[in-house]
């Protein structure tokens, strides 16, 4: 809707690559724009999901309830 704001200040990452690929047809720097931007939330779940795991271990018991 602002189509980047004063400066480009509301643009993302995903943003810039659909303008990149779409709009300028530069569909290889695009595709490289969607693999960095792959691996940073990759990098960041792989974080965030041991970080997650190793509190939920160390607050459970050591045998099941029943």
């Amino acid at each position: 809707m602002t189509l980047g704001g004063p400066a480009g200040a509301s643009s993302t990452m995903a943003t810039y690559m659909v303008d990149q690929g779409v709009n300028s047809l530069r569909l290889g720097y695009a595709t490289s724009v969607a693999v960095i931007l792959f691996s940073i939330c990759f990098v960041f779940s792989i974080l965030y999901q041991i970080f997650v795991l190793r509190r939920d271990v160390a607050g459970g018991t050591s045998r099941m309830a029943g």
